[in-house]
């Protein structure tokens, strides 16, 4: 299932890396010979190494997404936060929440939260924008004149860049 899956859908969140890859897939296909002979500690051993071989290496590769993200929430908290201002953010681990609890969870892949009227109507002041969960969101600011870039973290996970953004909203 893990390289089908790897191979057709390339979800970020089960990327690794290659020697993961080839290891995962020795020991999958070792787990799946043992399952046809009856051999039930090998499978049980085969599934475990995986199992502890693929949260590793999601746990190194993730930890640039989500300290791109603590750093952006971190100097929002020191530089803009404070007075009121209405923050939102497109953070679906919650770490913008944990530093930021007044900020408010909008899925920006819909396009209409980062339109100027609704940011003006809804009187946001800030934005913060990652590409934790979709590596493929693009957001133009050229095209958005009324969104300053104050700050940006980004890392490159699998090739892909992941960024954080603290974006101003022009009033």
């Amino acid at each position: 299932v893990y390289i089908i899956t790897q191979n057709h859908l390339r979800l970020q969140f089960l990327g690794s890396h290659t020697l993961v890859f080839i290891f995962v897939s020795t020991i999958s296909v070792v787990g799946v010979v043992a399952i046809f002979l009856n051999q039930r500690k090998l499978f049980i051993v085969t599934a475990i190494l995986s199992m502890l071989a693929l949260s590793a290496s999601t746990i190194y590769l993730h930890k640039n997404i989500y300290r791109s993200i603590k750093e952006i929430s971190v100097f929002s908290l020191r530089e803009v936060a404070g007075n009121g201002e209405k923050i939102i953010h497109n953070d679906t681990a919650s770490i913008v929440n944990w530093y930021l609890p007044q900020s408010t969870y909008k899925n920006l892949d819909n396009k209409k939260y980062l339109t100027q009227a609704y940011l003006q109507e809804n009187n946001i002041e800030y934005i913060i924008l990652t590409n934790e969960f979709n590596p493929n969101l693009e957001i133009d600011l050229k095209k958005r004149p009324y969104l300053t870039l104050i700050k940006e973290a980004k890392h490159t996970l699998g090739g892909k860049m992941f960024f954080t953004w603290l974006l101003k909203v022009q009033q």
